[in-house]
């Protein structure tokens, strides 16, 4: 005889292993896009010079924002294909290093008009600094992927879990017989 079971375990371990399927296919896909991301022209000895420091690019990149200048923005990112429209900012300032967490520095800039906050982050690649867009690259090189992925993976577990809970609760109390459901399949 078929045993009746409330609830398969074998789909609900699918379905709780099921966000790590789209977990690994984003972080492929942004370590995919890192790999061909950046423009060997942008890495000759003259930038690798004019790009040493920090505050050389940031200098720039203030430039750049507060004009708008879309050609300039991909010398500072040092990518291959054109990077996106810059909307020109032009009373942005530079305020304060928000932090460093050793990969990437990020600086906090000010709209002076509006006093809205712009975050700017940058890294060393190849000897020089870049000036890295938040992108799904950058999401999954800085390991910020992490915020957003576990709270998700959490909040999914626990529906799981509520449904398994709420199967039992009213079985329990609707007086559940395998038999009569089984016999209802039948039909």
């Amino acid at each position: 005889m078929k045993r009746f079971r409330l609830v398969d375990w074998q789909r609900m371990l699918l379905l709780a292993l099921s966000p790590f399927l789209p977990m690994v296919i984003i972080l492929v896909v942004g370590l995919v896009i890192g790999t061909f991301q950046y423009d060997t022209a942008y890495f000759t000895e003259n930038y690798v010079q004019r790009y040493q420091t920090p505050a050389s690019l940031l200098e720039e990149l203030e430039q750049v924002i507060q004009q708008g200048n879309t050609p300039k923005a991909a010398e500072l990112q040092g990518i291959r294909w054109s990077p996106r429209i810059i909307t020109p900012i032009p009373e942005l300032q530079f305020s304060i290093l928000w932090s460093d967490d050793g990969k990437y520095q990020d600086y906090l800039y000010i709209d002076a008009s509006n006093n809205h906050r712009h975050v700017f982050h940058l890294k060393m690649v190849n000897g020089r600094y870049v000036w890295t867009p938040e992108s799904l690259y950058y999401y999954v090189d800085s390991g910020r992927w992490v915020r957003t992925f576990f709270p998700i993976l959490a909040i999914w577990w626990i529906v799981l879990f509520l449904y398994v809970v709420t199967r039992w609760v009213y079985h329990a109390l609707t007086g559940f017989k395998p038999e009569i459901v089984n016999q209802r399949n039948k039909k």
